[in-house]
């Protein structure tokens, strides 16, 4: 039977049935608390489903954690075969249940689900590696986006030198919002659609994406990009990203220099082994220092900041009257309680006064912890006004740089020392800079000045952990940015 053959529409009736079988699981499991087996929903929903191939599911379990006596368990590794083909079946067959990664007879036709599991049993990654004879089927991906979500510590996904489709990663980027997964690489795996980028879409939690040899072009590359712009979901979560071993060339280094103009939570970028020259290794170099900013990002700017100041009013606004209602409320019902003091009208105008401050101090307090300080990649902090055109200091968020192996050449390396140089006279503790930089493999002379300055100088910021020496000399910081000075900066 073809994947095709296996309809939306049955999928979608047996979908009521699937979830009684989650139920008889956990039922006859008898621990409400404890996730439900994957291997056995795995393996018995394949066949129920028609999985086109046949699925063994492995498991691991890490015994390596320290007991409370103080002894070490061993690691531990098992495997429980859920064949979908019966002749299959007997592959691996004893009567000792535990087996080896590399122990385990598999054909070519054959995909292995491997799972890892902590010390407690918990699941915690999931692997499929080099599996060429079909596509990672989307009946697969949908049944593990069913139990996946009862698997609280899975933070894993894997799906390495696989053969895929457009299905498999749609049906993927629909799991990730879903569970806690963190970690998803994709290395070895190339998709002729290219869209990868789906995965970046819905707000999940989503912190490091591998796609490493995926044939990933410069429109691919633009695609991601755009993903990773300020407001985008994964501009807030993707910490690293991970493009090495593809064709990306200057103009898809253009569209990353770009996404990292906005983007203040990327923090490692991998690009070696592309097509980049000094071309595009400047697009990104030119948002790593000081920059201009263009009229529609100031633009831009004044209005996040005018929303945000308009939501912060209405929020303190909304807040007094709620106050008030509650304090005129319970006046009423003392009057009625209580006999007439017969207190002067002048003392009860500035008693009121006072509660009114005191009541709008409270509030404004409320609505600052629950909105937070404004935060924008063009903030009071990281802007300046140079005459009279607004600069931005750069990207200082970004840590960790790879270049190895592309097309650069000593034009880069200059570039490279004079950014390292602002960096470390711009940094301060909370914003680094580059800590690191790979530039190997590529046209360089073998020994010169400028390497050496550059070796040098890396060394120096690794010593200081990031820190400029200003800041290990003064040891202080800077205070917070009050409101008053963000109205003054929407002023200008």
């Amino acid at each position: 039977m073809t994947l095709r053959a296996v309809s939306l529409r049955s999928f979608k009736l047996d979908k009521v049935e699937l979830t009684r079988s989650l139920l008889s699981l956990r039922s006859e499991d008898g621990k409400p608390g404890k996730p439900l087996d994957f291997d056995e929903f795995i393996g018995t929903s394949c066949k129920h489903f028609d999985c086109p191939i046949s699925v063994t599911v492995g498991k691991e379990i890490n015994r390596d954690a320290v007991s409370k006596s103080g002894k070490k368990y061993e690691s531990k590794s098992k495997f429980k075969r859920k064949s979908i083909i019966p002749q299959l079946t007997d592959i691996v067959t004893s009567d000792d249940d535990t087996r080896t990664e590399k122990s385990l007879v598999l054909d070519d036709h054959t995909l292995l689900v491997m799972t890892y599991y902590d010390h407690l049993n918990r699941l915690t990654e999931i692997h499929m590696n080099k599996y060429q004879y079909h596509a990672i089927p989307w009946v697969l991906m949908r049944l593990i986006a069913l139990i996946a979500p009862f698997n609280k510590n899975l933070q894993k996904f894997v799906i390495k030198g696989c053969k895929v489709d457009m299905y498999t990663i749609h049906e993927l980027s629909k799991l990730l919002p879903l569970t806690n997964i963190t970690e998803v690489c994709l290395d070895q795996s190339p998709l002729r659609e290219g869209n990868y980028d789906v995965l970046l879409c819905d707000t999940s939690s989503i912190r490091s994406l591998s796609l490493a040899r995926c044939n990933i072009n410069d429109i691919v590359c633009e695609r991601i990009a755009a993903r990773l712009k300020y407001l985008e979901p994964a501009e807030n979560t993707l910490v690293t990203l991970n493009l090495s071993t593809n064709y990306i060339t200057d103009v898809g280094a253009e569209h990353l220099g770009a996404a990292l103009r906005t983007n203040r939570h990327l923090r490692y970028l991998n690009v070696a082994g592309n097509q980049i020259t000094d071309v595009g290794a400047n697009f990104i170099f030119e948002v790593l220092k000081q920059f201009p900013l263009t009229s529609e990002e100031i633009i831009a700017k004044r209005k996040r900041l005018a929303d945000y100041l308009n939501k912060k009013q209405e929020l303190i606004h909304r807040g007094l009257c709620e106050f008030k209602l509650e304090d005129h409320t319970s006046k009423k019902s003392s009057k009625r309680s209580a006999p007439s003091r017969g207190h002067s009208a002048r003392k009860e105008k500035v008693r009121e006064s006072l509660s009114d401050e005191g009541m709008k101090a409270k509030v404004e307090i409320m609505v600052a912890d629950m909105m937070g300080p404004f935060e924008d990649p063009f903030g009071v902090e990281t802007t300046k006004v140079l005459n009279g055109h607004c600069f931005s200091v750069g990207n200082l968020v970004l840590c960790y740089l790879n270049l190895a192996y592309n097309n650069l050449t000593f034009a880069s390396i200059q570039q490279l020392i004079s950014l390292l140089s602002y960096q470390q006279r711009t940094k301060t503790a909370r914003l680094c800079g580059l800590l690191n930089i790979i530039v190997e493999g590529n046209y360089l002379p073998e020994e010169c000045k400028e390497l050496k300055d550059l070796s040098i100088l890396l060394k120096n910021i690794q010593c200081f952990g990031g820190r400029s020496l200003t800041d290990k000399m003064s040891n202080k910081k800077k205070s917070t940015v009050i409101i008053s000075n963000q109205e003054k900066a929407l002023s200008e």
